[in-house]
């Protein structure tokens, strides 16, 4: 079922390996914790639906790998990008100094003007704390970014975190700041000519059931959306099924 919406944002979830950014974006999906969570090879993607200031918002949110050997795949889903979580480890001095990095990859290869919250993740190990709310809060105010400590385990802040950013796009779109209708905006206005289910199957690949899209059409809707992880290390298969209205089903096999 398609769903409605006034806009879509494309989200991206940054930051160094090990940081919790797949548990963030569980905690914030499912609403639950990711207990057997594995870093992340390339790409991870995930929606919601959402209430910002009286409007409805789709956050189409893509969870890259922190891992070094991963970055020529994930800087590819920069681009077009409206807003990221940064998120460093709170007990990680090494994930917190890699945050300039992280920096100036997004707002060279998605926009200078994407809109960034710096995450502190695993605020529930404070005891283990290397990196002081102070500390992190100077960096973000330097940087001009927003600034919360979130924990993926209990869940704090972790919603806070994707609708704040979302507020603050939503803010700039309404006084004019933000141009939804430039390229590469990272921002869709509108209901939606497609809907995306996905599932994982007991094989271990993902499958994406898209409705009422042609497989030509939907590989104009990858390359635009920045999805060129399923082209740089899935095995893409469109297997159109008896008429265009019928969902087409995508598979990517790691």
């Amino acid at each position: 079922m398609s769903e409605t919406y006034d806009f879509l944002f494309k989200f991206l979830v940054i930051g160094s390996a090990g940081t919790g950014k797949s548990c963030l974006l569980h905690q914030f999906i499912e609403n639950k914790f990711k207990q057997d969570s594995n870093h992340t090879i390339g790409v991870e993607f995930g929606s919601r639906v959402v209430n910002v200031g009286g409007k409805t918002v789709k956050l189409q949110i893509w969870d890259t790998a922190g891992q070094e050997r991963f970055r020529s795949v994930t800087r590819s889903y920069y681009r077009g990008a409206a807003g990221a979580l940064l998120v460093y480890d709170i007990t990680s001095r090494e994930t917190y100094n890699a945050l300039t990095n992280w920096l100036t990859d997004a707002r060279t290869l998605a926009s200078p003007n994407i809109v960034i919250i710096l995450c502190g993740n695993k605020k529930d190990l404070d005891a283990d704390r290397e990196v002081t709310f102070l500390e992190a809060s100077r960096f973000a105010q330097e940087n001009e970014l927003m600034f919360l400590e979130t924990s993926a385990l209990t869940g704090e802040n972790v919603e806070e975190g994707f609708l704040k950013c979302a507020r603050t796009i939503l803010n700039k779109i309404e006084s004019g700041e933000l141009d939804p209708e430039r390229m590469g905006s990272g921002i869709q206005d509108g209901t939606p000519s497609l809907s995306l289910h996905t599932t994982s199957p007991a094989s271990g690949s993902r499958c994406v059931w898209v409705s009422s899209f042609s497989p030509l059409n939907l590989l104009k809707h990858l390359e635009t959306s920045g999805s060129l992880f399923m082209k740089s290390i899935c095995n893409l298969h469109l297997q159109p099924l008896s008429l265009w209205s019928d969902p087409v089903v995508m598979e990517g096999h790691l």
